[in-house]
């Protein structure tokens, strides 16, 4: 296993790893919630829109899900004690043969001051060539806010480029609630551009940049910076950083399933621990 020690340039990553200038996540209206991920997203800080490649990246880029070569399910859920609740319930059909695939995703959260939401969300994904993929999301989404009720309809695409000349390369590219659905006594849910660079020096680390909400005109754009090493076999470590957050994570492979731990730490808000189990059948 002499192949998979940590090498010193990660570490001198790591540590020259410095927050961008940006501005917090704008909460005033939907906003960002419920959160889009996983416990490994999590660990990333967010850095995840050209990386995508299991369930979670569903919500984050739905091209990304070309990149997985069997079927995939997930759960992931919040273990927080702050009175706030989040379960998502994830499924992915892969891209056989030059054919698109297809996803489902179903999400159940509490914030903790009284509103629930619900989203099914079907993706469907395709090759257009071995370095273009494409996807898009129909999202269905019920918002009970105690007072009132509401529910709306949202879209999101995905571009995800990986040259060949380039292999260790990827960009992702996403236009999330592009149709910037309305949600009555809650408001409105922003549509948010995200541009994803990731790099893979070997098969077993990933470096991942993020630029959340480019072009805002609420100046909510922020930088992410994510990194992901396996160690062993069966163990895998990350973190990230942002302006305002940080992210560390750890997953445990055993046959055909991966046990993931996400924390994440939110200006503003409780620090965020996920716990993830994800199978490939």
């Amino acid at each position: 296993m002499s192949n998979l020690r940590l090498k010193p340039w990660l570490v001198v990553c790591g540590l020259l790893v410095m927050p961008w200038r940006a501005q917090a996540q704008d909460t005033s209206g939907a906003g960002f919630f419920p959160f889009r991920g996983s416990a490994r997203t999590a660990g990333l800080a967010g850095a995840f829109t050209a990386v995508a490649d299991d369930v979670a990246g569903l919500q984050w880029n739905p091209a990304g899900m070309t990149q997985v070569a069997t079927r995939q399910a997930g759960v992931n859920f919040k273990v927080n004690g702050d009175g706030g609740d989040y379960l998502n319930v994830s499924y992915i059909e892969p891209v056989r043969q030059g054919k698109f695939g297809g996803g489902f995703t179903y999400i159940n959260a509490t914030d903790g001051a009284g509103r629930r939401d619900n989203v099914f969300q079907f993706t469907y994904g395709q090759a257009f060539t071995n370095e273009l993929s494409f996807g898009a999301n129909l999202r269905y989404q019920t918002a009970d806010a105690g007072a009132t009720t509401d529910q709306n309809f949202s879209f999101d695409f995905g571009l995800l480029f990986r040259p060949k000349r380039y292999k260790q390369w990827a960009v992702g590219l996403t236009a999330l609630d592009i149709n910037e659905p309305s949600f009555t006594g809650i408001g409105l849910q922003k549509r948010i551009f995200n541009l994803g660079l990731a790099y893979h020096p070997d098969e077993y680390t990933t470096l991942a940049l993020d630029w959340y909400d480019i072009g805002s005109l609420a100046h909510r754009g922020q930088a992410r910076f994510g990194a992901e090493r396996q160690v062993t076999r069966n163990i895998a470590v990350r973190a990230g950083v942002a302006q305002d957050t940080f992210g560390v994570g750890l997953s445990l492979m055993y046959k055909y399933f991966t046990f993931d731990y996400g924390f994440q730490r939110l200006s503003g808000a409780p620090d965020m621990n996920m716990i993830s189990v994800t199978a490939n059948f």
